[in-house]
């Protein structure tokens, strides 16, 4: 055994010696590891990294500093922690409601009475909705609409297979679960389609109905819905006839059209959030003859895409006629940027968009940028957006379409990384508008090659794709020191007020800030001096007003204040602000009392503004001013004893803050001497007996226990109402007695011990009966408990 005993330790010493546990000094000569970076947050968005990652970023040098707030609930904002550069990621889809909650894109199971399988209610988003049957009701901001649709087939209607509804997984986008409603018509699936801010429905056509297909959507409310977009897999728009600004009809020749791809999608579309793109093209009817030049120079014939998952980033169509053009499309892209600090000097930007075809068959190489753009409006598109968007280039890199496997992106996003205009037109106060265009032949006039009935595009994926789809906007910008301003201290009183700021400049990022404060003047350098200094508070921006509420002070005192304010790039402390604490006369307050047989012990806490304390007492009322009833003390002390009482009497006494012969309003107390100082209790009560289940403790009995006075000493030392000390006395007497007995004596003695000690205090009135009850559940649970430990 010594043998081994010795190994082990042999080894114990060499391992410590590798490991360089007795080193003196340091005679380690190998490179020192470069010290970790530690990131609070990390990045935790595929895309972010994926966006580092083409920048030569190190993501694990990047740190979240802000989700997705009420006030900026398309945004998130990083920060490299060793450059200390702010890279902040607009999406064009809200992650956050108006209340701050996350948004939940998914249905639940109605929650109110239904005997329907059919009836859902749409999680957390912008907006509720409920489906009920086959009819759908949102609701948002107090603003409702409601439709409740019916299919005709060449003017015969066409009722779903089932009224119940079917819950699936989103089947475009692998981000979303339980976010989709379908119902089975036979010759088309309906769905209802949940994401962030939006609500789609959809009508799935996988082959041809062989006839007119006519949609009434009977709608109703303040909303309307947005409808009249029907377009292939391949993401063509085809024709639709909009009828009384409800009914949606397709002919049966548009579903023979033989370069439709099935399916097709029949869409419309609620959406609640002010973000949006969609694609404007120049289509002039009668479309017969249209030059190159005529549709570059048109105003604008279309605008759709709202409520489509995918589209056209660009593209153009050639007619059969040869030289001929049916169409030229442009797209246009909506963010809001402005939560950025409009101080902030950005650096860099980079738009993108995620693709999901192209096609060239003339092999023209086509190639698109990103543009300056307006619209008509800010919440939908016009056709005459097309003309307005500008041949202002906000990128130096257009995207060529390019092979199979170069060029155009179809897997992944697409990006342009902004030129000085294009960082320059991004908007910090409202809404960035981008366009993108065709470079060569849109922007630069060249005649494309024809060929007869094909199209050229930049396929890509619109905001109704949802989550991991939508286009985006990342913005990098280097944070600058704030600025802050102390404003005048309101709300002052005898003792408190309130002390407040502005802040105009925060730089660009979310600010800390904290208040300094006390009765002598410091400098700004000298803020630690202050007598008070709160606690750093985050999460403040530009524009907003902080506050702190001082409590605790001294009347009619001359206070000064200062506040500061830091961000990572550094911190500002504002000039000093003078206030003075008001001076009116209070009452007394904490006027209490001690009753014994012949004597009343009084204290109190002198009030606000007063130099002298007046208390006055009757046996008949409340002296009702400074010179009725007799005078029991006047002066600047906090305490007195009222002698020379009659046993068994109450006393009336009153009390008055006084400054300068004027008299503050005043405070009553009444107390009742004991009868004698044995029996002496400071509640004006009369003793009672104790009844019934819910029974209160019985003072003529308690008075007899020998601890009576030291534990009212404990209680009116803690504060602690003195039935309550009792109960929690007695409580923790029984548990302290009970759990010994049970474990040295067994639980027959425990049981027995509980039900004394239960007769026992029953009898003396110290405890209510329901309580004592629930302490003889607590025996027979220790018992139970040793019950099992024995076996």
């Amino acid at each position: 055994m010594k043998k081994y005993t010795l190994i082990l330790m042999v080894l114990l010493l060499f391992l410590l010696g590798t490991s360089g546990a007795f080193d003196i000094g340091d005679n380690d000569k190998s490179p020192k590891p470069t010290p970790i970076v530690v990131v609070d947050k990390p990045i935790k968005d595929k895309d972010i990294k994926v966006y580092l990652k083409k920048q030569g970023i190190d993501e694990n040098k990047v740190q979240l500093e802000e989700s997705f707030t009420a006030e900026h609930p398309t945004s998130e904002i990083y920060r490299n922690i060793e450059t200390g550069d702010v890279i902040e990621s607009f999406s064009s889809i809200p992650r956050i409601n108006q209340d701050g909650q996350f948004i939940q894109p998914y249905w639940i199971s109605y929650a109110g009475f239904s005997f329907s399988d059919s009836d859902w209610d749409a999680a957390t988003n912008t907006f509720t909705a409920k489906v009920i049957g086959t009819e759908v009701k949102v609701d948002y901001n107090g603003e409702r609409c409601w439709w409740n649709p019916e299919l005709y087939l060449d003017g015969k209607r066409i009722q779903p297979v089932s009224q119940t509804a079917t819950l699936i997984d989103d089947p475009y986008n692998e981000n979303y679960h339980q976010n989709t409603i379908t119902w089975d018509y036979g010759i088309c699936v309906r769905e209802i389609r949940l994401i962030e801010g939006a609500l789609f429905e959809k009508w799935v056509f996988p082959s041809d109905p062989q006839g007119k297909i006519l949609i009434k959507h009977r709608q109703g409310g303040v909303h309307q819905l947005g409808f009249g977009l029907l377009y292939d897999s391949a993401g063509m728009q085809l024709p639709v006839e909009i009828q009384q600004n409800d009914w949606e009809i397709v002919a049966a020749s548009t579903f023979n059209n033989p370069d439709a791809e099935y399916p097709l999608y029949l869409g419309a579309s609620a959406t609640y959030y002010v973000t949006y793109n969609a694609a404007v093209a120049s289509y002039p009817t009668p479309a017969s003859a249209n030059t190159w030049a005529d549709l570059r120079a048109d105003a604008g014939d279309w605008g759709g895409y709202l409520g489509a998952y995918w589209g056209s980033a660009a593209n153009w169509q050639c007619f059969t006629t040869i030289n001929t053009f049916q169409n030229l499309l442009r797209s246009l892209y909506i963010f809001d940027a402005s939560s950025l600090d409009d101080t902030v000097t950005i650096t860099s930007a980079t738009m993108s968009l995620r693709g999901y075809t192209k096609s060239d068959p003339q092999s023209n190489n086509p190639r698109i940028n990103i543009y300056a753009a307006t619209s008509l409006s800010n919440t939908g598109i016009d056709k005459t957006d097309y003309s307005r968007i500008t041949a202002t280039a906000w990128s130096n890199t257009p995207i060529a379409l390019g092979n199979v496997t170069a060029g155009w992106s179809i897997t992944g996003y697409n990006d342009w990384i902004l030129n000085v205009a294009g960082l320059a037109g991004i908007s910090k106060t409202a809404l960035t508008k981008i366009g993108t265009r065709e470079v060569t032949y849109d922007v630069g006039g060249a005649v494309p090659t024809w060929a007869s009935g094909y199209v050229t595009e930049f396929g890509t994926y619109f905001l109704a794709q949802g989550t991991g789809y939508e286009p985006k906007l990342v913005v990098t910008y280097t944070p600058v020191i704030p600025d802050i301003s102390a404003q005048a201290a309101t709300s002052i009183s005898n003792h408190a007020a309130r002390l407040n700021s502005v802040i105009n400049v925060a730089g660009g990022e979310l600010c800390d800030v904290r208040f300094g404060y006390g009765t002598t003047s410091q400098t700004a350098d000298n803020f630690e001096l202050y007598d008070v200094r709160t606690a750093w508070v985050a999460g403040y921006t530009t524009g907003e007003h902080p506050y702190y509420d001082a409590t605790g002070l001294t009347n009619n005192q001359l206070y000064h204040f200062r506040v500061q304010i830091k961000n990572t790039s550094g911190n500002d402390t504002s000039d000093e602000i003078d206030f003075t604490t008001t001076n009116n006369l209070e009452a007394p307050y904490n006027f209490t009392g001690f009753p014994l047989a012949t004597s009343i012990n009084l204290s109190w806490i002198p009030g606000g503004g007063a130099g002298n304390t007046l208390v006055r007492y009757s046996y008949e009322t409340y002296p009702g001013n400074t010179t009725a009833g007799n005078l029991v003390y006047f002066g600047t002390g906090r305490s007195k004893t009222l002698s020379g009482l009659t046993p068994g009497s109450t006393i009336y006494l009153s009390a008055w803050g006084e400054s300068g012969g004027n008299y503050s309003t005043y405070v009553t107390l009444m107390m009742t001497t004991s009868f004698d100082d044995s029996t002496a209790s400071t509640t004006t009560d009369p003793p009672s007996m104790p009844f019934g289940w819910f029974q209160a403790p019985d003072y003529t009995k308690l008075s007899h226990l020998p601890f009576y006075g030291g534990l009212n000493s404990v209680s009116d030392g803690m504060n602690m109402p003195r039935a309550t000390f009792w109960i929690l006395f007695v409580m923790a007497c029984i548990v302290i007695i009970a759990t010994p007995v049970v474990f040295v004596a067994g639980v027959s003695a425990a049981l027995l011990a509980g039900i004394m000690l239960m007769v026992a205090f029953t009898v003396i009135g110290i405890l209510p009966a329901v309580l004592l009850f629930g302490i003889l559940i607590f025996a027979i649970g220790i018992g139970g408990l040793r019950w099992r430990l024995e076996a």
